[in-house]
């Protein structure tokens, strides 16, 4: 062909038009991608970014405190493990974590010799806290779920609530935990006795801090599925790991993790 009579104008015109559907393709892999980071912007990352401060200050103590504050420690290896802890741990619970090669066996043998009974208290600590409001129908499904063994149904509900409920509460957390953390520290680091009150927040905002790393990650769907519960695979369907009676009992210590964190905030 005479270069002189090739039809540029028309070769253009095909390749827009071939070009067209990939190129509205790209687009919205772009704008989901960027509608997900935006969801994470919003909900989970502003509670993260205030537990940074913290997290490093916890690091230095626990670095600084030895032996003699096991159950710092402790909180920050349960939280690792996605296990928030709030109330006062009993020493022989602290040495048994401390020293176990397997957390979440131990947590899990420590469940079965109760029954699972600490799972439907804090569920019912949940539905009464009021914070809920109608998903409370959720939890009161997922629990019944939890009880027929449906343990997939009772983690995919709790999730979606707590989820719900962080978007709730991020426009009230302020820097209260910050300074909160930093006194408590500080009193344990003058030698000063705390309280079973003050000891249970320390070790709530320890565990939370390291557990809300992991479960609000935003990982790749092209990956392998973690091993730990990611709130960015089960929100969005991807998350195909049958889930167990732990998984379903880590959640609702975190959901009502969340409920304590927001009453603390309100007052």
């Amino acid at each position: 062909m005479d270069d002189n009579n090739i039809d540029f104008n028309s070769i253009s015109y095909d390749l827009s038009n071939i070009l067209e559907p990939i190129d509205k393709g790209r687009q919205s892999i772009i704008e989901m991608i960027n509608n997900t980071l935006e969801q994470y912007r919003m909900v989970v990352k502003p509670i993260l970014d205030l537990f940074v401060p913290i997290h490093e200050t916890i690091i230095g103590a626990v670095r600084n405190m030895g032996e003699a504050f096991k159950p710092i420690s402790v909180a920050r290896m349960l939280g690792e493990h996605q296990y928030i802890q709030w109330e006062r741990m009993p020493e022989s619970f602290v040495e048994d974590i401390y020293n176990s090669s397997n957390i979440d066996k131990t947590l899990r043998l420590m469940y079965e010799r109760e029954k699972y009974k600490s799972f439907y208290t804090v569920a019912n600590s949940c539905i009464e806290s009021g914070i809920l409001g109608r998903n409370d129908r959720i939890i009161h499904q997922a629990v019944n779920s939890f009880a027929n063994k449906d343990y997939d149904l009772a983690s995919i509900g709790i999730t979606v609530v707590l989820d719900g409920t962080l978007s709730r509460i991020t426009g009230n957390v302020t820097t209260n935990i910050k300074s909160r953390v930093n006194q408590l520290l500080q009193q344990l680091n003058e030698d000063e006795e705390l309280t079973n009150e003050e000891y249970a927040l320390l070790t709530l905002y320890i565990s939370l801090d390291n557990a809300l790393g992991t479960f609000a990650a935003s990982l790749p769907f092209d990956g392998i599925e973690p091993s730990c519960i990611n709130r960015h695979w089960m929100v969005h369907g991807r998350s195909s790991r049958r889930r167990t009676k732990m998984d379903c009992v880590k959640l609702i210590r975190f959901l009502y993790a969340v409920i304590i964190i927001n009453e603390i905030e309100n007052k």
